[in-house]
């Protein structure tokens, strides 16, 4: 199943980058829960493209490109310092989602590093039906690890 196998590493690079960070974002497990949780049904409701734009607006492209930095290069991590938990806990799902789709081979690398690149593309290559349905076994498995993983909210 490639599914779980992505899902775990993306859980994993959550896990070192709460035990990285430490104290600074000690809600960031319970951050990526909700948003586990929660963005996938918005997934169905609204659309991938709109959950992947409300993600991204969330993070905002300045602090993806940090994000990114770190995830690509394992450094910077003091600029993540300065980027609350809940925004990182969007990037980090709207990475993960991305990432996968380049896995899978469904965007390129130029676009998981380019949020509103990416949506573009799958817009204009009518792609995001197609993205949704071999997304969903994915996100299924990041929901329950992240549930099995991380403590709630609150």
């Amino acid at each position: 199943m490639r599914q779980i196998y992505h899902a775990i590493e993306l859980i994993s690079l959550i896990k070192r980058l709460i035990d990285e960070l430490g104290n600074e974002q000690k809600d960031l497990g319970s951050k990526f829960r909700a948003r586990a949780r929660f963005l996938p049904q918005m997934i169905l409701d609204t659309g991938l493209l709109s959950t992947l734009s409300f993600c991204f607006g969330k993070i905002t492209l300045e602090n993806y490109s940090k994000l990114l930095t770190y995830i690509l290069l394992g450094n910077d991590l003091q600029v993540l310092k300065n980027i609350s938990s809940e925004a990182l806990s969007y990037g980090l799902y709207l990475y993960g989602i991305l990432d996968y789709l380049r896995k899978i081979n469904l965007i390129t690398d130029d676009l998981v590093q380019d949020p509103f690149k990416a949506l573009d593309y799958l817009e204009k290559e009518n792609r995001a039906n197609t993205a949704t349905n071999l997304l969903l076994p994915f996100i299924i498995e990041v929901k329950k690890l992240a549930e099995a993983i991380f403590k709630e909210e609150g």
